[in-house]
Protein backbone atom coordinates (compact mmCIF):
# COMPACT_ATOMS: atom_id res chain seq x y z
CA UNK A 1 0.00 0.00 0.00
CA UNK A 2 1.22 3.66 -1.04
CA UNK A 3 1.83 5.96 2.25
CA UNK A 4 3.02 9.53 2.59
CA UNK A 5 5.33 10.32 5.63
CA UNK A 6 4.71 13.93 5.90
CA UNK A 7 6.94 16.77 7.68
CA UNK A 8 6.73 19.91 8.73
CA UNK A 9 9.52 22.19 10.66
CA UNK A 10 8.62 26.12 12.25
CA UNK A 11 10.90 28.30 11.97
CA UNK A 12 11.74 31.94 13.42
CA UNK A 13 10.64 30.36 16.82
CA UNK A 14 13.36 32.64 18.21
CA UNK A 15 12.83 35.70 16.78
CA UNK A 16 8.53 35.67 17.21
CA UNK A 17 8.96 34.75 20.98
CA UNK A 18 11.90 37.01 22.14
CA UNK A 19 11.92 40.33 19.55
CA UNK A 20 9.98 42.07 22.66
CA UNK A 21 10.99 43.18 26.04
CA UNK A 22 7.63 42.69 27.74
CA UNK A 23 7.11 39.60 29.56
CA UNK A 24 3.60 39.42 29.00
CA UNK A 25 4.33 39.55 25.16
CA UNK A 26 6.87 36.91 25.53
CA UNK A 27 4.27 34.64 27.41
CA UNK A 28 1.64 34.95 24.41
CA UNK A 29 4.25 33.82 21.91
CA UNK A 30 5.34 31.17 23.88
CA UNK A 31 1.21 29.76 24.36
CA UNK A 32 1.03 30.34 20.65
CA UNK A 33 3.88 28.24 19.42
CA UNK A 34 3.37 25.38 22.21
CA UNK A 35 -0.41 25.61 21.01
CA UNK A 36 0.81 25.32 17.12
CA UNK A 37 3.70 22.22 18.03
CA UNK A 38 1.27 19.81 20.02
CA UNK A 39 -2.30 20.53 19.94
CA UNK A 40 -2.82 22.67 16.42
CA UNK A 41 -2.43 19.88 13.97
CA UNK A 42 -4.93 17.69 15.02
CA UNK A 43 -7.49 20.34 15.42
CA UNK A 44 -6.58 21.24 12.01
CA UNK A 45 -6.75 17.75 10.69
CA UNK A 46 -10.96 17.92 12.02
CA UNK A 47 -10.79 21.20 10.25
CA UNK A 48 -10.14 19.61 6.82
CA UNK A 49 -12.81 16.95 7.86
CA UNK A 50 -9.55 14.57 8.22
CA UNK A 51 -10.87 12.02 10.59
CA UNK A 52 -9.27 8.76 9.73
CA UNK A 53 -6.44 7.67 8.01
CA UNK A 54 -3.54 8.80 9.56
CA UNK A 55 -0.91 8.43 12.31
CA UNK A 56 1.17 10.32 14.73
CA UNK A 57 4.54 10.26 14.61
CA UNK A 58 6.56 13.17 16.32
CA UNK A 59 4.11 16.47 17.66
CA UNK A 60 6.69 18.43 19.82
CA UNK A 61 9.20 21.77 20.10
CA UNK A 62 8.20 23.33 16.30
CA UNK A 63 8.90 19.38 14.54
CA UNK A 64 5.66 17.25 13.32
CA UNK A 65 5.72 14.05 11.88
CA UNK A 66 2.57 11.82 10.43
CA UNK A 67 1.89 9.10 8.12
CA UNK A 68 -1.12 9.16 5.84
CA UNK A 69 -3.04 6.64 3.85
CA UNK A 70 -4.74 8.93 1.36
CA UNK A 71 -2.82 11.06 -1.48
CA UNK A 72 -6.22 13.70 -1.65
CA UNK A 73 -5.66 14.23 2.37
CA UNK A 74 -2.21 15.18 1.89
CA UNK A 75 -2.57 17.35 -0.36
CA UNK A 76 -5.08 19.32 1.31
CA UNK A 77 -2.41 19.33 4.57
CA UNK A 78 0.35 20.63 2.64
CA UNK A 79 -2.27 23.29 0.26
CA UNK A 80 -3.80 24.75 4.10
CA UNK A 81 -1.22 24.25 6.79
CA UNK A 82 1.34 27.19 6.52
CA UNK A 83 -1.55 29.58 5.80
CA UNK A 84 -3.06 28.37 8.94
CA UNK A 85 -0.14 28.31 11.15
CA UNK A 86 1.14 31.91 9.64
CA UNK A 87 -2.20 33.48 10.47
CA UNK A 88 -2.13 31.98 13.56
CA UNK A 89 1.61 33.57 14.00
CA UNK A 90 2.36 36.77 12.37
CA UNK A 91 5.79 36.28 11.89
CA UNK A 92 7.03 32.80 11.91
CA UNK A 93 7.24 30.35 8.97
CA UNK A 94 6.94 26.78 8.24
CA UNK A 95 8.50 24.47 5.95
CA UNK A 96 6.96 20.90 4.37
CA UNK A 97 8.04 17.92 2.43
CA UNK A 98 6.38 14.32 1.76
CA UNK A 99 8.00 11.45 0.91
CA UNK A 100 5.86 8.64 -1.31
CA UNK A 101 6.47 5.26 0.17
CA UNK A 102 5.79 1.53 -0.69
CA UNK A 103 5.09 -0.93 1.97
CA UNK A 104 6.31 -0.76 5.58
CA UNK A 105 8.00 2.87 6.93
CA UNK A 106 12.27 2.43 6.95
CA UNK A 107 14.82 4.80 8.25
CA UNK A 108 15.74 5.87 5.04
CA UNK A 109 12.50 7.33 4.30
CA UNK A 110 12.88 9.42 7.45
CA UNK A 111 16.46 10.64 6.36
CA UNK A 112 15.08 11.60 3.28
CA UNK A 113 12.40 13.67 5.06
CA UNK A 114 14.94 15.27 7.08
CA UNK A 115 16.86 16.49 4.13
CA UNK A 116 14.00 17.48 2.12
CA UNK A 117 12.71 19.43 5.24
CA UNK A 118 16.12 21.07 5.56
CA UNK A 119 16.24 21.91 1.61
CA UNK A 120 12.93 23.44 2.13
CA UNK A 121 14.36 25.99 4.95
CA UNK A 122 15.72 27.58 2.46
CA UNK A 123 13.43 28.78 0.29
CA UNK A 124 11.98 32.62 1.38
CA UNK A 125 8.23 33.43 2.35
CA UNK A 126 7.16 36.77 2.39
CA UNK A 127 5.66 37.94 5.24
CA UNK A 128 2.14 38.57 5.59
CA UNK A 129 2.50 41.99 7.77
CA UNK A 130 4.60 43.77 4.83
CA UNK A 131 4.75 47.12 5.29
CA UNK A 132 2.53 49.19 3.38
CA UNK A 133 3.46 53.74 2.86
CA UNK A 134 -0.22 54.24 3.46
CA UNK A 135 -0.74 52.15 6.96
CA UNK A 136 0.96 53.75 10.03
CA UNK A 137 4.00 51.41 11.72
CA UNK A 138 3.83 50.33 15.10
CA UNK A 139 6.91 52.08 16.59
CA UNK A 140 7.98 49.28 18.61
CA UNK A 141 8.33 46.83 15.77
CA UNK A 142 8.18 49.07 12.58
CA UNK A 143 5.53 46.69 11.18
CA UNK A 144 2.06 47.19 10.12
CA UNK A 145 0.01 48.60 12.76
CA UNK A 146 -3.43 46.93 13.22
CA UNK A 147 -4.65 48.17 16.39
CA UNK A 148 -3.86 50.26 19.86
CA UNK A 149 -2.78 48.61 23.15
CA UNK A 150 -4.03 49.75 26.58
CA UNK A 151 -1.55 52.20 26.54
CA UNK A 152 -3.16 53.92 23.14
CA UNK A 153 0.23 53.13 21.20
CA UNK A 154 -0.40 51.33 17.86
CA UNK A 155 0.84 47.57 17.79
CA UNK A 156 1.13 45.12 14.96
CA UNK A 157 -0.40 41.85 14.24
CA UNK A 158 1.61 39.94 15.75
CA UNK A 159 1.84 41.73 18.95
CA UNK A 160 -1.66 41.75 19.03
CA UNK A 161 -2.20 37.90 18.80
CA UNK A 162 0.57 37.65 21.83
CA UNK A 163 -1.51 39.75 23.94
CA UNK A 164 -4.67 37.96 23.22
CA UNK A 165 -2.16 34.34 23.89
CA UNK A 166 -0.79 35.92 27.21
CA UNK A 167 -2.38 34.06 29.76
CA UNK A 168 0.03 31.33 30.20
CA UNK A 169 -2.05 28.41 30.65
CA UNK A 170 -0.59 26.13 28.54
CA UNK A 171 2.80 25.90 29.86
CA UNK A 172 2.28 27.02 33.30
CA UNK A 173 -0.50 24.04 34.02
CA UNK A 174 2.50 21.34 32.48
CA UNK A 175 4.23 22.76 35.72
CA UNK A 176 1.97 23.57 38.42
CA UNK A 177 -1.12 21.83 38.98
CA UNK A 178 -4.76 22.95 39.64
CA UNK A 179 -4.11 26.24 40.01
CA UNK A 180 -4.56 29.58 38.82
CA UNK A 181 -2.08 31.66 36.21
CA UNK A 182 -1.59 34.01 38.54
CA UNK A 183 0.94 32.07 40.77
CA UNK A 184 3.57 33.10 37.90
CA UNK A 185 4.65 36.40 37.56
CA UNK A 186 3.93 38.44 34.27
CA UNK A 187 6.39 41.20 34.46
CA UNK A 188 10.05 41.33 34.62
CA UNK A 189 10.39 43.40 37.21
CA UNK A 190 8.28 41.01 39.66
CA UNK A 191 10.74 38.60 38.41
CA UNK A 192 14.04 40.48 39.48
CA UNK A 193 15.80 40.49 42.67
CA UNK A 194 16.33 43.38 45.01
CA UNK A 195 19.27 44.17 42.45
CA UNK A 196 17.26 44.06 39.88
CA UNK A 197 18.31 41.32 38.67
CA UNK A 198 17.28 38.33 36.26
CA UNK A 199 18.29 34.61 35.13
CA UNK A 200 17.77 33.21 31.67
CA UNK A 201 18.85 29.65 31.53
CA UNK A 202 18.83 27.47 28.60
CA UNK A 203 19.07 23.39 28.39
CA UNK A 204 19.67 21.58 25.60
CA UNK A 205 20.17 17.84 25.63
CA UNK A 206 23.35 15.94 24.89
CA UNK A 207 22.85 12.79 22.54
CA UNK A 208 19.75 12.82 20.85
CA UNK A 209 20.90 12.54 17.19
CA UNK A 210 22.95 8.98 18.44
CA UNK A 211 20.04 7.49 20.22
CA UNK A 212 18.03 8.20 17.25
CA UNK A 213 20.53 6.76 15.32
CA UNK A 214 20.82 3.68 17.37
CA UNK A 215 17.22 3.54 17.19
CA UNK A 216 16.40 3.23 13.90
CA UNK A 217 19.91 1.33 12.57
CA UNK A 218 18.71 -1.75 15.13
CA UNK A 219 15.24 -1.86 13.80
CA UNK A 220 16.40 -1.54 10.36
CA UNK A 221 18.06 -4.63 11.00
CA UNK A 222 14.85 -6.43 12.36
CA UNK A 223 12.68 -4.82 8.98
CA UNK A 224 9.81 -4.39 11.06
CA UNK A 225 7.97 -1.24 10.11
CA UNK A 226 5.52 -1.22 12.98
CA UNK A 227 8.12 -1.44 15.39
CA UNK A 228 10.04 1.78 13.81
CA UNK A 229 6.94 4.04 14.15
CA UNK A 230 5.75 2.83 17.75
CA UNK A 231 9.93 3.66 18.89
CA UNK A 232 10.05 7.09 17.46
CA UNK A 233 6.64 8.43 18.93
CA UNK A 234 7.68 6.85 22.49
CA UNK A 235 10.56 8.25 22.69
CA UNK A 236 9.28 11.66 21.82
CA UNK A 237 6.56 10.90 24.22
CA UNK A 238 9.13 9.79 26.54
CA UNK A 239 11.51 12.40 25.98
CA UNK A 240 8.81 15.36 26.48
CA UNK A 241 7.85 13.92 30.05
CA UNK A 242 10.50 13.92 31.16
CA UNK A 243 11.39 17.51 30.39
CA UNK A 244 8.39 18.61 32.07
CA UNK A 245 8.58 16.30 35.52
CA UNK A 246 12.23 17.46 35.76
CA UNK A 247 10.87 21.40 35.52
CA UNK A 248 8.20 20.68 37.81
CA UNK A 249 9.28 19.10 40.39
CA UNK A 250 12.91 21.59 40.53
CA UNK A 251 10.19 24.43 40.89
CA UNK A 252 8.64 22.67 43.68
CA UNK A 253 11.81 22.21 45.24
CA UNK A 254 13.51 25.49 44.55
CA UNK A 255 10.31 28.05 44.79
CA UNK A 256 8.16 26.34 47.37
CA UNK A 257 5.67 26.71 44.33
CA UNK A 258 2.80 24.77 46.13
CA UNK A 259 2.59 26.96 49.13
CA UNK A 260 3.44 30.32 47.46
CA UNK A 261 1.82 32.77 44.73
CA UNK A 262 3.73 34.84 42.39
CA UNK A 263 6.85 32.17 42.29
CA UNK A 264 9.35 34.10 40.09
CA UNK A 265 10.12 32.24 37.55
CA UNK A 266 8.47 31.97 34.02
CA UNK A 267 8.72 29.19 31.62
CA UNK A 268 9.40 30.27 28.32
CA UNK A 269 10.14 27.15 25.93
CA UNK A 270 9.06 23.61 27.45
CA UNK A 271 9.03 20.59 25.03
CA UNK A 272 11.33 17.69 23.67
CA UNK A 273 14.65 17.88 25.15
CA UNK A 274 14.41 22.36 25.42
CA UNK A 275 13.83 24.22 28.49
CA UNK A 276 14.49 28.29 28.17
CA UNK A 277 12.94 30.00 31.44
CA UNK A 278 13.49 33.00 32.91
CA UNK A 279 13.63 33.62 36.65
CA UNK A 280 14.99 35.13 40.20
CA UNK A 281 18.75 35.44 39.77
CA UNK A 282 19.18 34.06 43.04
CA UNK A 283 17.24 31.00 42.65
CA UNK A 284 19.21 30.21 38.69
CA UNK A 285 21.96 27.89 40.00
CA UNK A 286 19.88 26.45 42.77
CA UNK A 287 16.83 25.89 40.08
CA UNK A 288 19.54 24.74 36.90
CA UNK A 289 21.65 21.88 39.12
CA UNK A 290 18.11 20.68 40.36
CA UNK A 291 16.60 20.32 37.15
CA UNK A 292 20.11 18.37 35.13
CA UNK A 293 20.25 16.32 38.08
CA UNK A 294 15.99 15.18 37.70
CA UNK A 295 16.28 15.05 33.95
CA UNK A 296 18.81 12.63 33.86
CA UNK A 297 16.86 11.00 36.53
CA UNK A 298 13.57 11.02 34.76
CA UNK A 299 15.09 10.08 31.39
CA UNK A 300 17.05 7.08 32.75
CA UNK A 301 13.80 5.51 33.94
CA UNK A 302 11.35 6.49 31.43
CA UNK A 303 13.35 5.19 28.14
CA UNK A 304 14.66 2.45 30.21
CA UNK A 305 12.49 0.37 27.72
CA UNK A 306 13.74 1.46 24.81
CA UNK A 307 17.44 1.28 25.88
CA UNK A 308 16.63 -2.57 27.15
CA UNK A 309 15.20 -3.00 23.54
CA UNK A 310 17.56 -1.40 21.59
CA UNK A 311 21.03 -2.20 23.32
CA UNK A 312 21.64 1.46 23.85
CA UNK A 313 24.13 0.91 26.50
CA UNK A 314 25.17 4.35 26.22
CA UNK A 315 22.14 5.85 27.85
CA UNK A 316 21.76 3.18 30.41
CA UNK A 317 21.98 6.06 33.27
CA UNK A 318 19.77 8.66 31.01
CA UNK A 319 20.25 11.49 29.28
CA UNK A 320 23.02 14.36 29.71
CA UNK A 321 22.12 17.72 29.28
CA UNK A 322 23.95 21.31 29.43
CA UNK A 323 22.85 24.94 30.52
CA UNK A 324 23.48 28.31 30.00
CA UNK A 325 22.54 31.46 32.55
CA UNK A 326 22.86 34.65 31.50
CA UNK A 327 21.93 37.42 33.70
CA UNK A 328 21.17 40.50 33.30
CA UNK A 329 19.20 43.68 34.64
CA UNK A 330 15.39 43.08 34.24
CA UNK A 331 15.66 46.35 31.57
CA UNK A 332 18.46 44.91 29.35
CA UNK A 333 17.64 43.77 25.94
CA UNK A 334 16.04 40.26 26.54
CA UNK A 335 16.96 39.03 22.91
CA UNK A 336 19.76 39.34 23.64
CA UNK A 337 19.79 37.69 27.11
CA UNK A 338 18.32 34.51 25.35
CA UNK A 339 21.55 34.52 22.86
CA UNK A 340 23.85 34.56 25.59
CA UNK A 341 22.36 31.90 27.40
CA UNK A 342 22.42 29.55 24.62
CA UNK A 343 25.99 30.58 23.62
CA UNK A 344 27.22 29.26 27.23
CA UNK A 345 24.82 26.08 26.59
CA UNK A 346 26.39 25.51 23.03
CA UNK A 347 30.02 25.85 24.71
CA UNK A 348 29.48 23.74 28.22
CA UNK A 349 28.43 21.09 25.64
CA UNK A 350 31.64 21.72 23.74
CA UNK A 351 33.91 22.20 26.75
CA UNK A 352 32.25 18.54 28.40
CA UNK A 353 32.04 16.72 25.09
CA UNK A 354 28.57 16.07 25.65
CA UNK A 355 29.47 13.36 28.46
CA UNK A 356 28.18 15.11 31.76
CA UNK A 357 25.26 17.37 32.60
CA UNK A 358 27.08 20.58 33.44
CA UNK A 359 26.00 24.38 33.35
CA UNK A 360 28.26 27.98 32.59
CA UNK A 361 27.16 31.43 33.39
CA UNK A 362 27.67 35.00 33.17
CA UNK A 363 26.86 38.23 34.27
CA UNK A 364 26.41 40.66 31.33
CA UNK A 365 27.70 44.04 31.72
CA UNK A 366 28.13 45.23 28.50
CA UNK A 367 25.42 47.18 26.59
CA UNK A 368 25.17 44.53 23.80
CA UNK A 369 25.55 40.95 23.19
CA UNK A 370 27.59 39.77 19.74
CA UNK A 371 29.30 36.28 20.32
CA UNK A 372 30.76 34.42 23.60
CA UNK A 373 33.83 34.52 21.89
CA UNK A 374 33.68 38.44 22.03
CA UNK A 375 32.74 38.28 25.39
CA UNK A 376 35.79 35.73 25.97
CA UNK A 377 38.26 38.19 24.34
CA UNK A 378 36.80 41.58 25.80
CA UNK A 379 36.06 40.91 29.76
CA UNK A 380 37.28 37.63 30.14
CA UNK A 381 41.22 37.26 28.95
CA UNK A 382 44.50 39.18 30.33
CA UNK A 383 47.15 38.14 28.33
CA UNK A 384 47.25 34.24 28.91
CA UNK A 385 44.80 34.43 31.98
CA UNK A 386 41.02 33.59 31.30
CA UNK A 387 37.90 33.83 33.89
CA UNK A 388 35.85 31.63 32.36
CA UNK A 389 36.25 28.95 34.68
CA UNK A 390 33.24 26.75 33.53
CA UNK A 391 31.60 24.32 32.95
CA UNK A 392 30.55 23.36 36.54
CA UNK A 393 29.45 19.57 36.87
CA UNK A 394 26.67 18.20 37.90
CA UNK A 395 28.13 14.74 39.35
CA UNK A 396 31.19 14.90 41.98
CA UNK A 397 34.55 13.27 41.77
CA UNK A 398 35.01 14.10 38.05
CA UNK A 399 38.74 15.06 38.87
CA UNK A 400 40.97 17.21 37.13
CA UNK A 401 39.68 20.30 35.15
CA UNK A 402 35.71 18.99 35.75
CA UNK A 403 34.83 21.01 39.54
CA UNK A 404 30.98 20.59 40.58
CA UNK A 405 28.32 22.81 41.27
CA UNK A 406 28.17 21.33 44.70
CA UNK A 407 31.62 22.54 45.61
CA UNK A 408 31.42 25.69 43.64
CA UNK A 409 28.53 26.52 45.96
CA UNK A 410 30.46 25.34 49.24
CA UNK A 411 32.85 27.91 48.10
CA UNK A 412 30.78 30.69 47.81
CA UNK A 413 29.14 30.50 50.67
CA UNK A 414 32.62 30.56 52.49
CA UNK A 415 33.32 33.90 50.59
CA UNK A 416 30.22 35.40 51.61
CA UNK A 417 31.48 34.90 55.67
CA UNK A 418 31.99 38.57 56.78
CA UNK A 419 35.67 37.49 57.63
CA UNK A 420 36.72 35.89 54.27
CA UNK A 421 39.55 37.77 52.35
CA UNK A 422 36.77 38.49 49.44
CA UNK A 423 37.47 42.38 49.49
CA UNK A 424 41.37 41.76 48.86
CA UNK A 425 40.93 39.09 46.18
CA UNK A 426 38.59 41.24 44.30
CA UNK A 427 41.85 43.48 44.61
CA UNK A 428 43.87 41.06 43.45
CA UNK A 429 41.78 40.37 40.45
CA UNK A 430 41.57 44.27 39.35
CA UNK A 431 45.57 44.04 39.71
CA UNK A 432 45.78 41.38 37.47
CA UNK A 433 44.87 43.84 35.01
CA UNK A 434 46.85 46.08 35.47
CA UNK A 435 50.44 45.12 37.47
CA UNK A 436 50.72 41.61 37.90
CA UNK A 437 53.81 42.14 40.34
CA UNK A 438 51.24 44.02 42.43
CA UNK A 439 48.64 41.26 41.92
CA UNK A 440 51.15 39.15 43.60
CA UNK A 441 52.00 41.71 46.58
CA UNK A 442 47.98 41.34 47.22
CA UNK A 443 47.89 37.47 47.39
CA UNK A 444 51.38 37.93 49.65
CA UNK A 445 49.71 39.59 52.06
CA UNK A 446 46.07 37.44 51.57
CA UNK A 447 48.24 34.73 52.50
CA UNK A 448 50.13 36.26 55.64
CA UNK A 449 46.64 37.26 56.79
CA UNK A 450 45.47 33.91 56.77
CA UNK A 451 48.67 32.71 58.88
CA UNK A 452 48.20 35.52 61.36
CA UNK A 453 44.11 33.89 61.82
CA UNK A 454 42.12 36.51 60.33
CA UNK A 455 39.62 33.97 58.33
CA UNK A 456 39.90 30.39 58.60
CA UNK A 457 42.15 29.50 55.48
CA UNK A 458 42.23 26.08 55.93
CA UNK A 459 38.33 25.52 55.15
CA UNK A 460 38.99 27.72 52.44
CA UNK A 461 41.87 25.64 51.25
CA UNK A 462 40.23 22.40 51.29
CA UNK A 463 36.95 23.39 49.19
CA UNK A 464 39.42 25.47 46.34
CA UNK A 465 41.17 21.81 46.32
CA UNK A 466 37.83 20.15 45.71
CA UNK A 467 37.08 21.89 42.91
CA UNK A 468 40.35 21.44 40.95
CA UNK A 469 41.96 18.08 42.12
CA UNK A 470 44.36 19.63 45.22
CA UNK A 471 46.27 21.79 42.75
CA UNK A 472 44.06 25.20 43.88
CA UNK A 473 45.01 26.68 47.11
CA UNK A 474 44.83 30.41 48.37
CA UNK A 475 48.40 30.32 47.48
CA UNK A 476 47.72 29.14 43.92
CA UNK A 477 44.58 31.06 42.62
CA UNK A 478 46.28 30.45 39.18
CA UNK A 479 45.80 26.99 37.61
CA UNK A 480 46.30 25.47 34.12
CA UNK A 481 42.69 24.63 32.77
CA UNK A 482 41.94 24.14 29.33
CA UNK A 483 45.72 24.73 28.10
CA UNK A 484 45.35 27.70 29.94
CA UNK A 485 45.66 29.67 33.20
CA UNK A 486 42.48 30.39 34.61
CA UNK A 487 40.99 31.08 38.11
CA UNK A 488 37.76 30.48 39.70
CA UNK A 489 37.83 33.85 41.75
CA UNK A 490 35.80 35.59 38.86
CA UNK A 491 32.70 33.38 39.09
CA UNK A 492 32.54 33.86 42.82
CA UNK A 493 32.21 37.60 42.40
CA UNK A 494 30.17 37.36 39.35
CA UNK A 495 27.74 35.49 41.92
CA UNK A 496 28.53 37.60 44.66
CA UNK A 497 27.94 40.43 42.63
CA UNK A 498 24.57 39.47 41.47
CA UNK A 499 22.94 37.78 44.56
CA UNK A 500 20.96 39.68 47.21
Amino acid sequence: MTQYLYGASIQGIQSFIFQTNKLKEIIGASEIIENISTNYFTEFLKEQNISTGYEKIMMAAGNIKFIFDNESDIKKVVRNFPKKVIQKAYGITISQAVIKYDGELQKTHIDKLEIKLKTARNKVELPLDLSLNIIKNAPRTGKSGVAKDNDNKVIDKATLQKNKKSNGVLLTNKLVENTLDDKFVSDFKYLSNKKNKIAVIHVDGNGLGRILQQMGKKIEENGNSEQLKTAFAKFSTQLDASTIKAAKDAINKVFDAENKLNIKFRPIVLGGDDLTVVCDANKAIEFTEEYLKLFEENTKENLKGLVETYNLDEFKNGLKAAAGIAYCNEKYPFHYAVDLAEALCGEAKKRSDRKNSCLMFHNIQSSFFTSFSDYKDNELTIGNIEFDFGPYYVEKGLGVEKPSIDAFKELYKEFKKENSPISSLRNWLSELYSNKEHAQSTLNRINQMAEEGKYDHESLNEILAKLFDKKMTLKNLLVEKDGKQKTIIYDILQIKSIND
